[in-house]
Parts: structure tokens; C-alpha cells; sequence
């Protein structure tokens, strides 16, 4: 039976990110969102493809029934990027019945597409971009370059109309897009996570895993990179202000040895720091935490989504503090308490400590909305409506 090809493309080059591209070649968004929609449904055929800036020559790979494509590209700074090798693929793969689904909403590889193939069907996923000219609010130095931000902001007016619907991470992003684009096609909706790999352990069981104390000290948990766009330098001062209240440790997972804020060891008291792990052992850290925190900035909150760390820490029964949590589909008052200032973080963990009976039912909540399977369902529902709008008698052929 044919298939529908979707072609999951992430719009930017790994390398801008990571010095493992491979893990975003075979595990990046598109590639996680392909999988979770092949678990519950046989419809699609994938490629998930993107761009890189430091190859030459395509590389294709065909494993677990999905292609895998990268496609050299030129780029003069991160989203700002083409790949015409890729453009190119994506017009001779246009013969056939195809859906694209976008991961990176503003960006020149986006604008370009939705302009080119404007008469195929369009999915945008958002992954915590901004508008151009939104750049300018959160790097003023940027005011230097306020002509080209506005050249890229009509780019932005101009093309993404051409787009179907729109997965966005944050409120704002979807009021904004919705001066542009029809309320009904913008969408909250983020990407998921696997109730099944991340749910609670026993708190005494995964502290003695992790070699942390069983009883008599509470424990706060941060997970990323040690960063001020994520609150970190608030991170360091509610563990501060809380040790002298409780017997108290901070676990940062993620932290690596070049960062900055590492090499202060005075901000680090009642701190224990781990390397990133590997998938399978954070909930074991999760679950030993009585409270997930990620204060961020605002610019985080305006456009960073809740974030995938914090669904995982609900996924495994522990409640968070974050100034993200605004951005939460569901009821915020079962999972946690909003908060980015020093002042409403300190508050909002004080508060869980002494009421955590408040967040016993916070996985249920999450899961709610954020389970994998839920969002490949949601996300199967648009692509037979597009299905439906552009190849009207391929559905009549199924029938």
C-alpha cells in the first residue's frame, strides 16, 4: 500500500549546538517525533532530514524503517541558514504525495521552504525561537543590526502564512503568530515525553542509588546546562538562602567542566555536581528530589516553552518551581508554583516542602498533555486533515 512521505526536517545545523551532530541526526525532535507517530500508527513513511554547514557531500542512511538525510548547507550565523542541496531533494520528493513537518519556526531555512513549496502541506513546530525583531528586547547590542532584523521580520510576515498549522511552546509565541495566521491553526503543544521510561521510584530506593543521604534532608534538583538564560545564577542563591533554614543539598545534572559558574566553588555549598546522564538513570534523580527547579530568565518564559525537564521530573511524581511552569496546558496549582525571581522560587519550594500532599497527583496532570502518545495522536490528527485538503482522492482510495 502507498504511503504518505513526511519529511520531518529540523531547520538548523547540529553543529551549531553540539559536537555530537550524530545525536541530532538520530535523535533530535524530528526524529523523536517520527518514532513516537510510527509506535501508534503504519500510515507515514519518514525522512527526517536536516541541514549542516560542515559537510560537503549528502549523507543518506535508511535504519528502523525511517531516512535519514543530511544535506550540506550555507550559513552566515545560527538560523541563518540554506541549504539548497536540500531544496533541491525536497522538489524531486514533491512528485510523490508528501507532508512537511518543520522543526524551528524563525529561521531562513523555514521562510524559504514555506515560500517555495507553499502549494505542499506545512507543519511548524516551534523550539523556543523568537521573532527577529524580538532580538532586539533581548540583546540590545543587536540594535546595531535593527535594518536586517527588520528585512527578516517581513520574511518571517510574509512567508509563514503559507504554513497550515503551528505547534508553539509558549502563549506569547501563539498571540503573536495569530496576528498573522487564524487562531484555529496555532497550537500550544510541545514535544512529549515517555510516561513509561519516567515514572516514580521510591525516594529512599533512588537516594541510595545515587549515594545521597535516605532521610533528614530535603533536596533540590537543577538539570541543564549552568546558564543565566536558565536562572541558573538564581539556582545558586534560593540553595543559599533555603540552607539556612534546611538541612539542604542541590543536585546539578548536566553541569560540564568548561562552564563558567563551575569554577566558583564558594557558590557550591551543599552542592553536589554530575556530568549529563544518560536517559535511563534520570529518573533516579528525579524521583530522589523533593522539588525540580528552573527558574529561567524571562526571555525563557516568553519563548523557552515549560521544557522537557520538567515534564520528565512530573513524569516521575516530583513538583517544580519555574518561571516556565506559566506555560503549562494544564491546572499549574497541581504540578507546581511559577516562579523566576530569587524571591518567588524561595517561596514557591518552601511552599511544596510543607505541602506536598498539594502535588501528589502532578504525573496525572502532566500526562495529561504531555504523554508522547497523546501528542503523535494530536499530530496524526492534522496530517489526515492536511491529507484530506491535498490529496483528496488518495483518502478517497482508502475508503
Amino acid at each position: 500500500m502507498n504511503k504518505i512521505k513526511v519529511i520531518q526536517i529540523l531547520t538548523h545545523s547540529p553543529s551549531w549546538v553540539t559536537r555530537n551532530i550524530e545525536e541530532d541526526i538520530y535523535d533530535g525532535w524530528q526524529v523523536r517525533t517520527a518514532k513516537a507517530i510510527k509506535k501508534i500508527s503504519d500510515e507515514f513513511d519518514f525522512f527526517c532530514i536536516l541541514p549542516e554547514k560542515n559537510i560537503s557531500q549528502t549523507i543518506t542512511e535508511k535504519k528502523d524503517d525511517i531516512t535519514y538525510q543530511v544535506f550540506p548547507s550555507t550559513a552566515i550565523a545560527y538560523n541563518r541558514e540554506i541549504s539548497l542541496p536540500m531544496i533541491n531533494a525536497i522538489k524531486k520528493m514533491a512528485s510523490d504525495k508528501i507532508i512537511l513537518h518543520l522543526h524551528g519556526l524563525h529561521n531562513y531555512l523555514t521562510y524559504t521552504i514555506c515560500s517555495i513549496f507553499r502549494n505542499l502541506p506545512i507543519i511548524i513546530q516551534h523550539h523556543g525561537d523568537c521573532p527577529p525583531i524580538d532580538h532586539l528586547a533581548r540583546r540590545k547590542r543587536l540594535f546595531l543590526f535593527a535594518p536586517i532584523l527588520g528585512l527578516e521580520q517581513i520574511a518571517m510576515n510574509w512567508t509563514l502564512p503559507y504554513a497550515d498549522y503551528f505547534f508553539v511552546l509558549t502563549r506569547k509565541e501563539q498571540k503573536r503568530l495569530s496576528k498573522l495566521i487564524k487562531p484555529g491553526r496555532v497550537k500550544i503543544q510541545g514535544m512529549g515525553v515517555d510516561f513509561s521510561k519516567f515514572s516514580p521510584i521510591n525516594k529512599q530506593e533512588a537516594r541510595a542509588r545515587l549515594n545521597l543521604p535516605t532521610v533528614g534532608e530535603k533536596i533540590l534538583l537543577y538539570v541543564g546546562k549552568l546558564q543565566k538564560y536558565k536562572g541558573f545564577d538564581i539556582v545558586l542563591q534560593v540553595n543559599q538562602e533555603l540552607s539556612k533554614r534546611y538541612p539542604i543539598k542541590l543536585l546539578l545534572v548536566g553541569a560540564t567542566a568548561s562552564s563558567q559558574l563551575r569554577q566558583t566553588p564558594d557558590c557550591f555549598k551543599q552542592t553536589i555536581i554530575f556530568p549529563r546522564q544518560p536517559p535511563e538513570l534520570m529518573p533516579f534523580f528525579y524521583s530522589a528530589a523533593d522539588v525540580t527547579i528552573l527558574p529561567g530568565t524571562k526571555s525563557l518564559a516568553d519563548w523557552g516553552g515549560v521544557g522537557v525537564a520538567l515534564i520528565e521530573s512530573l513524569a516521575c511524581g516530583t513538583p517544580v518551581v519555574a518561571g516556565t511552569l506559566k506555560n503549562f496546558v494544564g491546572r499549574i496549582e497541581k504540578v507546581g508554583v511559577e516562579g523566576s525571581t530569587k524571591k518567588e522560587v524561595v517561596a514557591g519550594v518552601e511552599f511544596i516542602f510543607k505541602n506536598p500532599e498539594r502535588f501528589s497527583n502532578c504525573r496525572q496532570e502532566a500526562q495529561a498533555f504531555y504523554d508522547w502518545q497523546l501528542i503523535a495522536q494530536a499530530t496524526i490528527g492534522i496530517y489526515q486533515k492536511l491529507i484530506k485538503k491535498y490529496y483528496p482522492r488518495f483518502t478517497a482510495n482508502r475508503i
